[in-house]
C-alpha cells in the first residue's frame, strides 16, 4: 500500500488502549513498522494473538483505574487512547464506558509524576453530531450537537480529556465512519450486498456520508502525535464525503456486481431497530441493527471537512473509496466472512 507520507514523531515509546480492536490494531502495526516500542493496556481475557505476533508488550489492566504507566511514572513519548464502546444498551452505559473511563485515564495521566510527552484521544464525528439537510459539511469550529447516547458520550469524553489540556499536550481526532480489513461494523452491509445485490438506505433524501479507510486514519493519528503544533488542537481525519449512490457504486465494483439502492421507509427501519434490541436481549449478543444505529442512519447527513488537518498536519487521504472497498472485500473473502 502506498505510504509516501512519513510516519511522524518517532520512533519512541507508545502506549495504546484499544489495541485489540479494529483501529487500535492497525495503529499498533504502523507503530511497530516505524520502529516504536509499543505497550498495550488490555483487559484480562482479551484476544491478544495479533498483538503478541507483533512483539508488543502487554499490560493487563482496565480503564476504570489510572493507567499503570501513570502510577509507575514510566516515560511515555505518546499515549493513544483508542478504546471505546460503540454498541451499548443505554445512554448511561455509553457514558460509563466512554466518558467516565476517559475521565479516569486522563486524570491518572495528568497527575502522573511523568506525564506523556504527547496524548492523542480518538473521538468521533458523532461527538459533533449529524449535518442537517442543506447545511455545508462542518469544520472543527462548529458547535457540537451530538445525538444522545454514543455521540453524547464521545463529546463528554472530549470534555474530560480537555480538562487536563494544560498539563497534557493533547490532540483530539474525530474520525467519521471507519472501514477496512478487520472491521466488523461494515461487514453486514457487504454481506447483504453480496448476497442480494441490494444496497439498503434508511429513509429518504440525498444522504451523504463521510468515510475514511483505517490506514488513512492511522496516518492522521501519527501525524497528530508527531506534530508539535497539533497540541491543543482538534482535527477531523476523513477520506471524503460520499453520496449514497457513490458508495453503492464503489461497493458494487468491489463485489463484482451492480447494486440497486433500496430505500427503507423510516417506520420500517425503526421497527427493524426495535427487533434488533429484542434479539440483543434474548441472545446477549450485540447487534449492528439496533435502535441507536437506526437513529444514526436516519439522519440527513454525516459529513465533515478535513482542511485543518491538511493545512496543519500535512494530512491527505491516500486510499479512495473504490480501492478501499476492494481491499476490504478481498480481506473479508480471505477470512471466509463473505
Amino acid at each position: 500500500m502506498d505510504r509516501e507520507q512519513p510516519v511522524a514523531g518517532g520512533p519512541g515509546h507508545a502506549w495504546v488502549t484499544g489495541g485489540t480492536g479494529f483501529i487500535g490494531g492497525w495503529l499498533v502495526e504502523r507503530l511497530i513498522e516505524a520502529g516504536w516500542e509499543v505497550t498495550c493496556l488490555v483487559r484480562a481475557g482479551s484476544r491478544t494473538a495479533r498483538l503478541e505476533a507483533l512483539g508488543v508488550r502487554l499490560v493487563t489492566g482496565c480503564l476504570e483505574a489510572p493507567p499503570p504507566c501513570a502510577v509507575s511514572g514510566e516515560a511515555v513519548d505518546a499515549f493513544f487512547h483508542v478504546a471505546g464502546v460503540t454498541r451499548a444498551r443505554s445512554a448511561a452505559e455509553y457514558a460509563r464506558a466512554n466518558a467516565r473511563t476517559t475521565e479516569i485515564l486522563f486524570r491518572g495521566l495528568g497527575e502522573s509524576p511523568t506525564p506523556p510527552r504527547r496524548t492523542v484521544l480518538v473521538s468521533s464525528l458523532a461527538a459533533v453530531g449529524p449535518t442537517p439537510a442543506g447545511v455545508a459539511p462542518p469544520d472543527e469550529s462548529v458547535a457540537p450537537k451530538p445525538l444522545p447516547g454514543y455521540g453524547a458520550s464521545k463529546r463528554e469524553a472530549e470534555t474530560a480529556a480537555l480538562a487536563w489540556a494544560e498539563v497534557l499536550p493533547l490532540t483530539i481526532v474525530r474520525p467519521p465512519a471507519v472501514y477496512g480489513p478487520h472491521d466488523r461494523n461494515f461487514l453486514p452491509l457487504f454481506r447483504v450486498a453480496a448476497r442480494t445485490g441490494l444496497f439498503p438506505v434508511l429513509g429518504w433524501g440525498r444522504k451523504c456520508l463521510a468515510m475514511v479507510h483505517v490506514d488513512d486514519l492511522v496516518t492522521g493519528l501519527l501525524l497528530a502525535a508527531g506534530t508539535p503544533a497539533a497540541a491543543g488542537r482538534t482535527y477531523f481525519i476523513s477520506g471524503g464525503n460520499y453520496g449514497v449512490d457513490a458508495v453503492a457504486e464503489a461497493l458494487g465494483r468491489a463485489l463484482g456486481r451492480r447494486l440497486r439502492v433500496l430505500r427503507i421507509p423510516s417506520p420500517l427501519a425503526r421497527l427493524a431497530g426495535e427487533a434488533g434490541e429484542i434479539l440483543w436481549s434474548l441472545t446477549g449478543r450485540t447487534r449492528i441493527v439496533c435502535r441507536r444505529k437506526v437513529t444514526d442512519m436516519l439522519q440527513p447527513n454525516w459529513t465533515c471537512v478535513f482542511d485543518r488537518a491538511g493545512a496543519e498536519l500535512g494530512y491527505r487521504p491516500r486510499i479512495d473509496l473504490a480501492t478501499g472497498f476492494r481491499q476490504t472485500a478481498l480481506w473479508y473473502r480471505e477470512q471466509g466472512w463473505l
